[in-house]
């Protein structure tokens, strides 16, 4: 997509909502030695290795099959390693500021309609905010939504919905979502707004 291409569009929207990793910054998590850790901690305290989907999308069901004190102590440690890489591993991803310092930049503009920025992702909110600190960001966003939000995780829209309505849009078109997954597009096209892969831009 041409940079006017793009400008056109996001002049059109009046809420831009983020991913975290690979998105916006990427974690540059050891993923495949959490993994690892995790079908370990699974084994001991489920006694099987869950779906990766089922396990990193659907907390509430994990509860109710394996009790809240066995998914908590997974989690912790899964909330650890994101921390860890948030503060030491992290980088920017390019694509991704691109696309924020175009918005702060160029699209929302003093004495204009409000417009909002916020984060939605399947990441801790712990994680969420030390990324962002990290890189001077955290003033940038109106919000940010995390995994332990409250909300169902991605694809579930329950994020987007709740971003909707708590900023008073009238019309899903006027949100615009960046990801870089299956899972994120998903997510925009349960919800009805439109969805950028970052990695295209």
């Amino acid at each position: 997509m041409s940079d006017q291409k793009l400008t056109n569009l996001l002049n059109k929207k009046n809420c831009f909502v983020f991913d975290l990793d690979n998105t916006l910054i990427n974690l540059n998590a050891d993923w495949k030695r959490i993994k690892q850790n995790l079908a370990i901690f699974q084994k001991r305290y489920f006694n099987q290795i869950i779906e990766k989907d089922l396990f990193m999308t659907n907390q509430d069901l994990l509860e109710k099959t394996y009790g809240v004190e066995s998914v908590k102590k997974i989690l912790n440690y899964l909330e650890k390693e994101e921390n860890f890489a948030a503060s030491n591993l992290s980088e920017i991803n390019q694509n991704g500021i691109k696309i924020l310092n175009l918005i702060k930049n160029d699209i929302i503009k003093p004495n204009q309609n409000k417009k909002w920025i916020y984060i939605l992702s399947n990441n801790f909110k712990s994680t969420i905010e030390i990324a962002l600190k990290k890189f001077n960001l955290i003033k940038s966003f109106d919000g940010y939504i995390g995994r332990d939000s409250g909300f169902k995780m991605k694809p579930s829209p329950q994020g987007l919905n709740y971003i909707f309505n708590n900023i008073g849009l009238d019309n899903k078109k006027n949100l615009i979502f960046f990801g870089d997954s299956l899972i994120d597009q998903k997510t925009a096209k349960l919800f009805g707004c439109d969805y950028l892969y970052i990695q295209k831009l």
